[in-house]
This record gives C-alpha cells, structure tokens and sequence, in this order.
C-alpha cells in the first residue's frame, strides 16, 4: 500500500486480511522528478518485497481513479507522469504482467478508514489535508461524496475554488504558506 504525496511517500505490505506485516516507512516524494524517476521509485520498492500480488495506491487529484491516470498539470507535482498509466508504467518496470492495482483519492482513503476506525460511519465529515496541495474529501452516508450531495463541490476538492482571486490550494498549502510568510 502506498500514500502517495506530494512532498513524501508512505508505504507498507499488508496480508490477505489487511494486517501490516512490515513497518511503515516515509520516504521523500519524488513528485517534481522526471516520469523514469518516479515510476522507478515505486518499481523498486515494490521489487524488494516478495509475493507481492497487488498494489493499492492512494493518490492526490486531479487523477483518473478508474483508469490510473495522472492528471496532475501545473500543481507543483507530478507534472512528468500526467496523463500516463501509472500501473502500466511501473509493471514495465517490473516486467510483470499479472500485477493488480486499486488507485484512490489519498484524503478519501484517509477519510474512510478514519470513519471506519472511530466507529462513526454515520456521521457527515469533513477531511481537509494540508501538504503540498489542499486535499479534501467529504463523507456522508457511510461513503466519500462529491456533487452529487447537496452543498459538496466536484468530487468533493475544494483545491480549485475560487479564492481571493486565485483558488484555495494557492493560499492554503505549502506554496502558498511559505508565499504568506515570505
């Protein structure tokens, strides 16, 4: 499993049942590399385990959750690898064929398995995630929401709304702190 940021990259090996069987560990991100180096990153680690049969991937937006698609452009992030197959790209890598993956939005992941863990799936939350970028994601009815519920943007990101001119991810995340404080 790996939750993919902007600014570092956790991961670890679960089993069938889902129970860490390897320490979790923190590694820069190498979001503002080249595409070799990033799918390299991931291939490698993965390259180290043994019997690995899938991959889950929590993953910041814009992205193509179905199809693993990047559509990271102008976020300060993963700008090389937009619009590329990510399973793809690191199974060539690999030289696997065989390998699954599950692809998710990184605050959607963290908000379910919060809401699972504090035994308050039927409670409306609301995660705001402040890194590289302004994540968000918004649950309701025992699930993330997006416009579909009343009152919660696209998707339920809030990076891209207009703020002061200029959107939310522009003032609240690591730019635009470090733009406040300079």
């Amino acid at each position: 499993m790996f939750d993919v940021g902007g600014t570092g990259i956790k991961y670890g090996t679960l089993n069938k049942k889902g129970v860490l069987i390897s320490p979790i560990s923190d590694l820069p991100s190498p979001s503002r590399k080249g595409k070799e180096e990033v799918f390299s990153f991931f291939s490698q680690i993965i390259e180290k385990e043994e019997n690995v049969k899938g991959i889950g991937m929590a993953w910041p937006g814009p992205f193509d959750y179905e199809k693993g698609v990047s559509l990271m452009d102008g976020l300060g992030k993963y700008h090389s690898i937009y619009g590329l197959a990510v399973a793809e790209n690191i199974n060539k890598r690999l030289k696997r064929d065989d390998m699954k993956y599950v692809f998710l939005h990184d605050v959607a992941a963290f908000l379910t398995g919060y809401a699972r863990e504090g035994d308050i799936e039927n409670e409306r939350i609301i995660a705001l995630l402040i890194g590289t970028g302004a994540g968000s994601s918004f649950y309701a009815e025992g699930k993330c929401v997006g416009k579909e519920y009343k009152g919660v943007p696209e998707n339920g990101w809030i990076y891209n709304i207009p703020f002061r001119g200029e959107t939310i991810e522009d003032w609240v995340s690591s730019k635009g702190i470090k733009r406040l404080s300079e």
